[in-house]
């Protein structure tokens, strides 16, 4: 599974904090050793990591099954134009999108407006 780097953060950051949380909640302390994924089996949740792309891919589905007009699909297939600034080019959300799911916008424009995963 490729994450985004905006997930790797997200994951490096946040995910200790989640499991630290996650054991308290369930009083688990040190002298209880448990792995993090025997934790995530005995709270029936699944990896955060997975559960962020499940989202992102149902709201992009969401977005661009709705009307022409509004302002959420205009702004996610908006395409800036002219010169950029020197540098590398800023990740986008969109990029970062199409990078994760392995396939091109088109792709993906055709399978939300089908209802397809």
């Amino acid at each position: 599974m490729k994450l985004g780097l905006s997930q790797m953060k997200f994951s490096v950051k946040y995910k200790p904090l989640l499991n630290r949380c996650v054991r308290c909640t369930l009083r688990i302390w040190w002298p209880n050793i448990i792995s993090n994924k025997d934790l995530w089996k005995v709270t029936g949740q699944e990896d955060i990591n997975l559960e962020i792309r499940k989202r992102k891919s149902r709201w992009i589905g969401h977005t661009l099954r709705k009307e022409d007009g509004e302002i959420p699909k205009a702004a996610l297939l908006w395409n800036p134009q002219g010169n950029r600034k020197r540098g590398r080019p800023r990740n986008s959300w969109r990029r970062s999108i199409i990078k994760e799911a392995g396939r091109s916008w088109n792709e993906l424009r055709f399978l939300a407006a089908n209802g397809q995963k």
